[in-house]
């Protein structure tokens, strides 16, 4: 397999980001194939230790986020198939590289476990020929308590930041809301025997 290391030369590439942490992956192989542990108890901090994990794959040339996560911390792993350019950057206003931005090469050329903490956005795109595969481990289940996606960016576009959709008003929609509500409330009150009926043609126009 690519990127295979002999046991004992395991070596941590320094990020210069506050909290990311990057573990080299060792990959036993024999006669039968290969083996390859990819993340340990014993080895990690008490408070990222994974409570669950996920695998997904990227096609060739697709970018997956960038997001970041409010109190998630991520434990991306890419032992391969595919390579990917992985991007962070520290969006911790309280951190002190704050506005540090780095880039990796990871996956089977260069086979990595990466720690990504709350608040330092994230996006990795295949960068090879094939499909890849990533899986990640995060310290929060999916949909659980506390993962809150703070800022999402949708080609190179700011959508929301600090958890604040700003590509629409919500005072304008609660207010329009609120006004096509009023509008339903007169047309029930003029036409009683046709209520339901009123009610399922503002259901099938959007209104409600």
């Amino acid at each position: 397999m690519s990127g295979t290391v002999t046991p004992g030369t395991v070596a941590c590439q320094k990020s210069s980001i506050e909290g990311v942490t990057l573990r080299s992956l060792i990959c036993h192989e024999d006669q039968r194939g290969w083996l390859m542990e990819v993340f340990r108890q014993d080895e990690m901090a008490e408070n990222v230790i994974p409570a669950m994990a996920y695998i997904s794959q990227t096609l060739p040339g697709v970018a997956r986020g960038p997001h970041e996560h409010r109190e998630q911390t991520d434990c991306l792993i890419f032992s391969g198939p595919g390579d990917f350019k992985l991007y962070l950057w520290d969006a911790r206003r309280d951190s002190p590289t704050f506005g540090q931005r780095e880039t990796f090469l990871v996956g089977e050329s260069d086979l990595r476990a990466i720690t990504v903490p709350p608040g330092v956005v994230h996006a990795y795109k295949n960068i090879g020929e094939k499909p890849g595969l990533v899986l990640n481990a995060p310290n929060r289940l999916y949909a659980g308590t506390g993962k809150e996606v703070r800022t999402m960016v949708v080609a190179g576009r700011v959508v929301m930041r600090d958890r604040e959709v700003l590509t629409f008003s919500e005072a304008e929609v609660r207010t329009e809301a609120q006004h096509q509500a009023e509008l339903i409330g007169e047309r029930v009150a003029r036409d009683p025997p046709h209520r339901d009926l009123a009610l399922l043609s503002a259901m099938r126009a959007g209104q409600l």
